[in-house]
């Protein structure tokens, strides 16, 4: 992640919640605790570009 940790990756996750809201698509992640975001994001997770569902990263489902 690097010595900023999640610092400069947030962006990138916000803005990508941004250009779904602005698609009028309410991202599945909208209402999640800041904490709960970052910690699927930083994970290997991600959102649908098309459908704002989550998209579950290698990590994510070898821990599950």
């Amino acid at each position: 992640m690097g010595s900023d940790g999640h610092r400069s990756t947030i962006p990138k996750w916000e803005r990508m919640e941004e250009d779904l809201l602005a698609k009028g698509i309410q991202p599945f992640s909208i209402d999640w605790p800041e904490r709960s975001k970052n910690c699927f994001f930083a994970h290997g997770g991600s959102l649908d570009p098309e459908t704002g569902e989550p998209v579950v990263g290698e990590t994510i489902e070898e821990a599950a």
